[in-house]
């Protein structure tokens, strides 16, 4: 039974509501430039409520009202694919509660956290300290939170006190809902003795919402919830009122989507949702559109953007009349940062690792940071030159370079990509056929790989078509 909680401190209270308040922005979910210098309208920061359009949280019972989510049940898993919305819902949840529109009667504190965090060298250093000096199990799961708000609270460039202070304000019972973010960034760790321990803490808590990709987790810790909610993205009349506020008021895409069915199926998912309020002009004097051609486009203006930016730059060489054609031509994947880009990919997607390294000792050949994805390709660049292509973004703050892809679906296309050519090279040499058969099946028995499996069946695909079109 879970201790009872202390009375309600109102300055702690007051302190989070006014953290959380502030955190009232969503960040672009496609963030390039359109041609240009204006962004284009689905590029611009907005208000957690404006940019939030009601998800589908479906369980056993049929479809669940985010307000009576926690009615019956305290602990609930929320599941749901990449880049559907479950870290927007997240936010919406602490932000709502911090204005006093959610769950105030029923929580006094509420602490939202990632476990992306637990990668970071730092936090990992704080829960260390802790249970060392308090040798109190729920300092492992204080440390944890303590560091999350000092972090939040950093980027939003008004930190106040250290993290023991953060610490020392936490107050855990019967009154306080944790909302936890990803635990597919860490489910590497499950074995983990240290990470199992803040795990069972965690657990011993009496209201919380943990978030994951589907089938990330083993049965014996997803039985321990009281529900189990998976959160489908956008309905029909979600796409329609996220089209209208982040596509010009939806004008032609209504129409492209019916024309696209394949396309309009994956706007379910936000980010492709963005995607096509960004591209469908372009997209729609193509003929029959796939999934294939809506990330392939996607990356193409990346491109774009990455080569104006060099030839605008004293530091950074032109571009040759090669790269702009390779950009011309939509096969943009080939390019030397690109080739890296895709190694890495693939190379954390196997290894199960949500954050990107650069460390290493340059010459590496494992791809799976920075350094050694260059290596492994045998490119001479420079991990500023990798970054610099804007499909990475930075994690941590200091010295300390760690990174991730902006969206896991450009790693899941990317990884794609890699596989597809290193089938291709396998054949064209006549080696390593049967390695990379055995690969591709090892990967058709894991649910992280379906989304890639997905993506490479339709750049085989494409690649067919092209070959059949030369002839």
């Amino acid at each position: 039974m879970a201790a009872q909680q202390p009375c309600c401190d109102e300055k702690k209270k007051a302190e989070l509501k006014e953290m959380y308040k502030g955190q009232n922005m969503m960040p672009a979910p496609v963030q390039v430039f359109s041609g240009s210098s204006k962004k284009h309208s689905v590029e611009q920061e907005r208000s957690i409520n404006e940019y939030y359009v009601n998800l589908v949280l479906s369980g056993c019972g049929g479809s669940v009202e985010l307000e009576r989510l926690l009615d019956k049940d305290q602990k609930v898993l929320v599941t749901g694919v990449a880049g559907v919305g479950k870290s927007t819902l997240m936010q919406y949840i602490a932000h709502n509660w911090g204005c006093d529109k959610l769950w105030t009667e029923k929580f006094d504190y509420v602490y939202k956290v990632s476990f992306k965090t637990y990668l970071l060298d730092g936090c990992t250093s704080q829960i260390t300290t802790a249970v060392n000096n308090l040798r109190q199990p729920e300092a492992r799961l204080k440390a944890f939170i303590a560091y999350y708000l000092w972090l939040a609270a950093l980027r939003q460039g008004n930190v106040k006190k250290e993290v023991r202070d953060y610490m020392e304000d936490i107050v855990l019972g019967d009154r306080t809902l944790l909302l936890v973010d990803g635990y597919d960034e860490v489910r590497h760790y499950e074995g983990n003795a240290e990470f199992s321990a803040l795990s069972a803490v965690l657990m011993s808590q009496p209201y919380f919402i943990l978030t994951t990709r589907p089938n990330t987790m083993r049965e014996s810790i997803r039985n321990r919830f009281d529900a189990a909610v998976d959160n489908e993205g956008l309905d029909g009349k979600g796409i329609e009122k996220f089209i209208t506020l982040h596509g010009e008021g939806g004008t032609g895409i209504k129409q492209f989507l019916n024309d696209n069915p394949d396309v309009k199926k994956v706007c379910s998912v936000p980010v492709n949702a963005a995607m096509v309020c960004l591209l469908h002009k372009e997209l729609s004097c193509k003929g029959h559109v796939t999934v294939v051609d809506l990330y392939t486009n996607m990356l193409t203006i990346l491109a774009r953007r990455f080569y104006t930016k060099a030839n605008n730059s004293e530091e950074t060489p032109g571009k040759t009349e090669d790269d702009l054609y390779l950009i011309s031509c939509g096969t943009f994947c080939n390019h030397s940062e690109m080739k890296v880009l895709r190694a890495l990919a693939l190379g954390i997607l196997e290894r199960d690792e949500g954050l990107i390294f650069e460390a290493g000792t340059p010459g590496q050949r494992t791809p799976h940071t920075i350094h050694g994805a260059i290596g492994f390709t045998g490119m001479k660049l420079s991990p500023s030159a990798v970054y610099g292509v804007g499909i990475l973004k930075m994690e941590t703050l200091g010295e300390d370079h760690q990174y991730s892809f902006i969206q896991l679906s450009f790693q899941e296309y990317l990884a794609a990509y890699e596989l597809k050519e290193r089938a291709l090279c396998a054949l064209r040499a006549n080696k390593k056929v049967t390695e990379e058969s055995e690969r591709l099946a090892r990967m058709r028995g894991e649910r992280k790989y379906a989304m890639v499996l997905q993506f490479l069946a339709g750049l085989v695909d494409a690649e067919v078509r092209g070959a059949v079109h030369e002839k």
